[in-house]
């Protein structure tokens, strides 16, 4: 018993390095994860916190019986083991069930928070302009090209917040021009996702008949009666749309009354942010009625929305 003792103790002391140095390796997923907003990493890391936790309970468990069964004493570190496993176990829980919520919803708080400040951003521009922003935009009056277009979402940014990109442009160029991808691959303030090293967009708006961006009117005046019956409140101006599309692109949704809507709002949520043309920002349910949401599209289908429409 003597002789198996020693052993024992190296055998389980080693063990317990091993899973110690997997509960490391976890730590250090959920840490990288939970400061990258990146849930393949929180998640991964998350896993192998929980399993080394429990690893390192069971090592630990084995120890005392062991010892028990040679009528030898515990090691007191195997209690101590017991209890931070216990500790860090319901800590990997939380960190895998409750921190992917708080980080969606921040994500989608900061989400709400870009589309008010666009919002904003093409009012001003609506002003000074006396006319919604069109789907195209030339950064000089003289350019006819359409190869030369940019997108609305360029037009409106010296509008939001200071966030003038005109300095690095070269609006003789195309927006993907060699000499202007240095500048438009990259991500942009209030147009790309926070936490995303992506020059892809979801603010984007409905392009088609009878739409705030409709290629048969191009120039919509706030206000006009004669192409806006329905007003600016029950309108939708953009939307945070399922695909992402470069924010310097003159692209957008396609939009058809008798066609499905294209995909809206992150995969994984259940609403989608949408901004009406009087700049008020709201989350929608994707859930909504298609009717209730094609009509909201429409700028001049003549149909009031219901009362509680968007609740």
């Amino acid at each position: 018993m003597d002789d198996e003792e020693p052993d024992l103790e190296t055998r389980l002391r080693a063990n317990q390095k091993l899973a110690w140095l997997a509960f490391g390796f976890g730590l250090l997923g959920l840490i990288m994860g939970g400061l990258t907003f990146d849930s393949v990493s929180r998640g991964a890391g998350g896993f192998i916190f929980l399993y080394s936790s429990v690893l390192a309970i069971a090592i630990a468990k084995l120890t005392r019986n062991r010892a028990r069964k040679l009528n030898a004493p515990k090691p007191a570190y195997s209690l101590v083991t017991i209890i931070m496993g216990a500790m860090c176990f319901v800590f990997s829980l939380f960190a895998l069930l409750v921190v992917p919520y708080v980080q969606e919803q921040s994500i989608h708080d900061n989400a709400v928070m870009d589309a008010k400040m666009i919002s904003e951003g093409w009012l001003d521009f609506s002003d000074d302009f006396d006319s919604y922003p069109q789907q195209q935009f030339f950064g000089d009056k003289s350019i006819t090209d359409k190869k030369l277009a940019y997108s609305w979402r360029v037009g409106i940014l010296p509008y939001c917040a200071n966030n003038n990109p005109f300095p690095f442009l070269d609006f003789q160029q195309a927006w993907n021009s060699p000499r202007n991808k240095t500048f438009t691959d990259e991500p942009v303030s209030l147009l790309t996702p926070r936490y995303e090293m992506t020059n892809l967009t979801p603010w984007q708006r409905f392009v088609g008949v009878d739409t705030l961006c409709d290629p048969t009117t191009p120039i919509i005046k706030p206000g006009d009666e004669n192409v806006f019956p329905d007003g600016s409140s029950s309108t939708i101006f953009f939307a945070e749309a399922g695909v992402g599309v470069p924010w310097a692109s003159p692209t957008d949704m396609v939009y058809n009354a008798n066609s499905p809507l294209p995909p809206l709002g992150k995969q994984r949520s259940s609403t989608f942010i949408v901004s009406f043309a009087d700049g008020s920002v709201r989350s929608i349910s994707k859930n909504i009625d298609a009717a209730v949401l094609h009509a909201a599209i429409r700028r001049n289908d003549g149909q009031s929305l219901p009362a509680g429409a968007f609740d």
